[in-house]
């Protein structure tokens, strides 16, 4: 009801990844390995083989089963599971064009939607109407089949994760936003099912500002004006910065033709009241440089600074003092002191990143005036801002300065890179796996001899930033390795707490305690480990493989249940019985 009383009432179309999903309720892996990918010689749980008849057949029934339950759904999710690791069989490749994808891998959408057709002609019978969703997605799924007829029930659903994070579609300085809309041309002489999956904001800025206002007024008439049926927002909870955008989007899919102007102010006056005038004064300044950089912008924080001059930055501080001399409701206060807030994060954030030599004192301070703003912002109320997901992003740049009086662990043997192409890497033991020979040599990507050496991070930094260690940084891995000592006669209980993009293996004493396959961005203590330290010397190696873009890791060990760093545990790459 909230929905559709604030106009934004989603018809029951689905998305979502949901192949494994599906097949699953007719045979599950552990069951039927044998419809699943084949995965470097092995049967995996990561897609389905979709050349498989078999697997066909049972997905149509699954699907008919589900609708049959649920007859009001106008559309079922056949997205692909969110990875890269599509089947390997002979079939299955058979059915692929050797079409590049614009996101730089070989192309599996033709025999998708081979299998997209072959389910909705098996569901045409019982629910002739009902569409099939998929995502154009991931950098081997994005671009439209190139041979083969899109039966006219398939919907997609397109992705912005692979394109500019900040600009609209319509941006004169964005090339990336305009092959977004190429990508949809591409789409719609296909389909006319065709929707968007946006961000906003990008997935990584922890309650950060990322002001999309006007990147939605400029985009959203031109996806009505290309046939685009409707729109997903993956956002954030956290209101206090993001609101101005979300009803921007709300307002101009209800209506694309509506004046942005008039929307942009009534918001503004049925918010601010009396103190519009230098609220817009602030959002404006927000947006002013980060609509006009010339830079895709990623996922991830590593430019974020770079996005805001400090000149955009002075002018949002200087109207938000304007708005102190004007007298308003306590109502209207309570908004305004939202916003102050959320600035306060901004800017301490933004201090943090760009100090130079600070002391320890004054890194704390701006560390502390951040944790204010979290807590300010969530003491208010919770929805203004998703405090635990602020915290655990915004950690980041805790980590650029101070690392090691934080507990980080920055110092590391490295051996690589190895061959990490499509992931695959992640599976495959290499040497360093099997044995630790700081003296051997191996063959890693491409033939070139690697070898045990130190990493060169600066003392200062807990990332460990592997794509300046090595000049072959894409679709590669890397080990690291150091030995922790437990002082006295007794184990210890801690937590290995590990951020890092994009896949990770961890070993101790050889024995593997995680494995995580996926791409993603590092983020300080996302993966929480608990283990038990023997007491003396122990091995801890890690593998870490990159999959596009970003490449590294952060490490620390706390105790249990916060992240002090265990008293009598210590870190060094120096092997036991170094002198």
């Amino acid at each position: 009801l909230w929905l559709k009383r604030n106009r934004c009432y989603r018809p029951p179309l689905n998305d979502g990844h949901n192949l494994t999903r599906t097949l699953e309720r007719e045979a599950a892996y552990e069951e039927r390995p044998d419809l699943y990918a084949l995965i470097q010689g092995e049967r995996k749980k990561t897609q389905i083989c979709t050349s498989n008849p078999e697997a066909v057949e049972l997905v149509i029934r699954s699907v008919n089963k589900y609708l049959d339950k649920h007859p009001d759904l106008e559309c079922y999710s056949l997205c692909p599971d969110d990875n890269w690791d599509f089947c390997e069989c002979e079939n299955c490749r058979a059915l692929d064009t050797g079409h590049i994808d614009r996101g730089g891998l070989p192309s599996i959408s033709d025999r998708y939607q081979v299998f997209l057709n072959q389910v909705l002609e098996g569901i045409s019978k019982k629910h002739p109407d009902t569409l099939i969703s998929t995502y154009s997605y991931n950098p081997n799924h994005t671009d439209p089949p190139q041979e083969t007829p899109v039966h006219p029930n398939t919907a997609v659903f397109v992705t912005t994760n692979n394109f500019c994070s900040a600009h609209g579609s319509g941006n004169p300085h964005c090339p990336s936003r305009a092959d977004f809309v190429s990508l949809l041309k591409e789409w719609r002489a296909l389909t006319d099912h065709v929707y968007i999956y946006d961000y906003d904001p990008e997935p990584y800025c922890g309650g950060l500002p990322w002001p999309m206002r006007a990147a939605h007024s400029t985009a959203i008439p031109i996806y009505r004006e290309l046939g685009v049926k409707g729109m997903a927002l993956h956002g954030q909870n956290s209101w206090a910065v993001y609101f101005p955008a979300y009803y921007m989007a709300a307002q101009l899919l209800w209506d694309s033709s509506a004046d942005p102007e008039e929307v942009y102010w009534d918001m503004l006056n049925r918010f601010f009241g009396e103190a519009a005038g230098p609220m817009r004064e602030y959002y404006d300044s927000l947006e002013s440089s980060f609509l006009t950089f010339e830079e895709r912008a990623a996922w991830g924080m590593d430019d974020y600074p770079k996005y805001f001059s400090s000149d955009s930055v002075m002018k949002a501080k200087e109207a938000l003092e304007k708005v102190n001399q004007i007298p308003v409701s306590d109502r209207i206060q309570d908004r305004i002191s939202m916003v102050k807030h959320s600035f306060d994060l901004f800017d301490s954030y933004l201090q943090i990143r760009r100090m130079e030599n600070p002391t320890y004192e004054e890194f704390q301070r701006e560390s502390d005036r951040l944790q204010g703003a979290v807590d300010g912002l969530s003491g208010m109320d919770p929805n203004l801002l998703n405090a635990d997901y602020a915290r655990e992003k915004l950690g980041i740049a805790l980590g650029e300065r101070f690392a090691r009086e934080q507990g980080f662990i920055n110092q590391w043997l490295l051996c690589g890179p190895f061959d990490n192409l499509g992931m695959d890497g992640h599976d495959r033991v290499y040497p360093p796996e099997e044995e630790i020979d700081l003296k051997g040599s191996y063959k890693g990507k491409n033939g070139v001899t690697v070898s045990w050496r130190p990493n060169r991070t600066s003392s200062d930094q807990a990332y460990i930033d592997l794509r300046k260690e090595y000049k072959q940084n894409e679709w590669v891995c890397a080990y690291a390795l150091c030995w922790v000592t437990v002082e006295g006669d007794e184990p210890k209980e801690v937590v290995f707490r590990l951020g890092n993009n994009d896949t990770s293996k961890v070993f101790l004493n050889g024995e593997k305690v995680w494995d995580q396959r996926g791409a993603r961005v590092a983020s300080v203590d996302d993966d929480l480990i608990a283990v038990t330290l023997p007491p003396g010397t122990s091995t801890v190696l890690l593998k870490i493989g990159q999959a596009g873009l970003n490449w590294g890791f952060y490490f620390r060990i706390t105790e249990p249940d916060s992240r002090e760093t265990p008293k009598g545990v210590s870190a060094t790459i120096d092997p036991p019985g170094a002198q």
